[in-house]
């Protein structure tokens, strides 16, 4: 089994934005389903002293977001098992399928 891991760094995000926690969630879902991804729990969404951190675990899959409201910086991650199967070998040097 292979994974697709995607990564996005966002800033200048306004910080009552990132500090909306019924926002975030729905961010997380809308994500999800535009990776077509099922969720398996409601998503979790935890404002503390150092910024946000969200979660959506999924059937296959997950989504994170952690933010620095005061910075108007996000940090989002995805993580799904690949629609492909891959060789191995490229799999593990990181290498993507040629579409």
């Amino acid at each position: 089994m292979t994974f697709e891991h995607v990564f996005a760094d966002l800033g200048g995000i306004p910080a009552n934005r990132l500090a909306d926690t019924q926002g975030l969630a729905g961010l997380l879902l809308a994500a999800a389903n535009a990776a077509g991804l099922n969720p398996a729990h409601p998503p979790v969404v935890t404002l503390g002293p150092l910024g946000v951190a969200a979660a959506l675990v999924c059937h296959g899959g997950h989504v994170t977001l952690h933010g620095v409201p005061e910075a108007g910086l996000c940090f989002r991650g995805r993580r799904a098992t690949a629609a492909r199967p891959r060789r191995h070998h490229q799999a593990a040097r990181g290498a993507r399928d040629p579409d």
